[in-house]
């Protein structure tokens, strides 16, 4: 049986993880090439990116190059495909793409068209527009296909008014999440998750991090779970997905938008069978039951505060992923790396990577970061 994936996704470390977890060799696309996924990866392959999509020549030349090799798998992948959904077609033609199809991933990225199928399955959703309302003040602008909450603006005058836009009306709460593993006909809830934003200049909403087996309400869960359920019936969804929401002031839950892919929060996560196995098991429409630890485990971005260049040594501890090749040149607002930290409950999880943010905080403070690096 052939044991090898190819992984591609703007940061593909979390899934070279989950895949060599699960004994499978993995071969990695992506944008950064951290130290971290060479070191796990056989190979890893730095991708051009633009526009929230792999740049095609540059992708199909990759997998041109890999396909030769007799002993591929098939095709896993994360973010980068949601603005292009056509380069999983590309994919398709060298290997076979495990997870959601090219078609199954428009659909849920499409707009209004994606709002429209909450709408017929009775999902309570923030009311959206396709064309700029009339009082800009409580919307937001946002990007079909895009992620990572890059592309979310707070509208004022024209700011946000910009081509292939839709709108959305502000709701206030706490952003949250369920990662569900779902077999074509039914959904599976592998964890509930509490998200969290790291605003930084004009991106008010830009990914902060996330905290596994977060308490939630139990009719919060109860809402996540039956969407999940709804939009894997409606779509015929395979593999393991996630559905994002916010946990609104007036106690309802309104899902955002729906994750047809790995995300983040699936490194967040271990089972009794292997995160990776369960997506594998799930995209061929076998039915699973995920056992997954109790433990709470968190997840930061830390950004760099101002621009600076990679040092050749710097100590970072075990606790820190998605680690920058020496040399790297990293300008203001752009990750660094990835915090983590496990505890039996969320709130000790989430305090815990807070303060390691501030720890590795510290390797940056001042003008260099070499000058810091034996604090960790």
């Amino acid at each position: 049986m052939a044991r090898k994936l190819v992984i591609a996704a703007v940061c593909a470390r979390p899934y070279v993880a989950m895949a060599c977890a699960a004994g499978y060799e993995a071969v990695a696309l992506d944008i950064f090439a951290d130290v971290d996924t060479q070191a796990m990866a056989s190979r890893v392959l730095q991708l051009p990116y633009a526009d929230g999509g792999f740049e095609p020549a540059g992708f199909e030349a990759a997998l041109s190059a890999l396909s030769v090799q007799d002993d591929v798998y098939g095709f896993v992948y994360g973010s980068g495909f949601e603005a292009a959904p056509e380069l999983l077609n590309i994919a398709a033609a060298y290997m076979p793409v495990i997870g959601n199809s090219a078609e199954v991933v428009a659909e849920a990225k499409a707009v209004p068209g994606f709002f429209n199928l909450l709408a017929r399955l009775e999902i309570p959703y923030p009311e959206t527009l396709t064309e700029p309302p009339a009082a800009m003040s409580g919307w937001l602008s946002k990007h079909a296909g895009g992620s990572g909450g890059t592309h979310i603006r707070r509208m004022s005058g024209t700011v946000g008014m910009l081509p292939g836009a839709y709108y959305q009306r502000e709701l206030i709460g706490v952003p949250v999440s369920a990662l569900f593993a779902a077999d074509g006909a039914k959904a599976v809830v592998i964890g509930y998750n509490r998200q969290s934003v790291s605003a930084f200049a004009d991106l008010p909403f830009r990914y902060g991090g996330l905290v596994s087996n977060a308490d939630l309400p139990d009719v919060c869960c109860e809402a996540l779970y039956s969407a999940a359920q709804k939009l894997t019936q409606a779509l015929q969804l395979r593999g393991i997905n996630s559905v994002d929401a916010i946990l609104a002031l007036d106690g309802q839950t309104y899902i955002l938008e729906l994750n047809p892919r790995l995300t983040a929060s699936a490194g967040l996560y271990r089972a009794r069978t292997s995160m990776m196995q369960m997506h594998l098991n799930a995209s061929q429409g076998m039915q699973v039951a995920p056992d997954v630890s109790s433990n709470a485990q968190a997840q930061a971005v830390f950004y760099a505060a101002q621009a600076f260049v990679v040092p050749e040594v710097v100590h970072w501890p075990e606790w820190v992923a998605d680690i920058p090749l020496a040399g790297s040149s990293i300008a203001p607002g752009y990750p660094v790396c990835t915090v983590y930290a496990e505890a039996r409950t969320a709130t000790a999880a989430w305090d815990l990577v807070q303060h390691r943010l501030q720890v590795v905080s510290a390797i940056q403070h001042g003008k260099s970061i070499a000058r810091h690096a034996d604090i960790v």
